[in-house]
């Protein structure tokens, strides 16, 4: 399991290595949309909650 700050730019290549074998929890489905893009191709996401309209 593995809880990262939500702000894209402070995943490193040697953040997202190491998080590769994890699963990452985030808040939303745009949460994740901003962080699959820093960490490596097959991380696992799971998306907590989603907002209420």
């Amino acid at each position: 399991m593995a809880v990262i700050c939500p702000v894209a730019s402070r995943i490193t290549a040697e953040i997202a290595e190491r998080l590769a074998d994890v699963t990452v929890y985030v808040a939303s489905d745009h949460e994740q949309q901003r962080l699959a893009p820093r960490c490596r191709t097959g991380q696992n996401f799971v998306v907590v909650s989603e907002p209420s309209p």
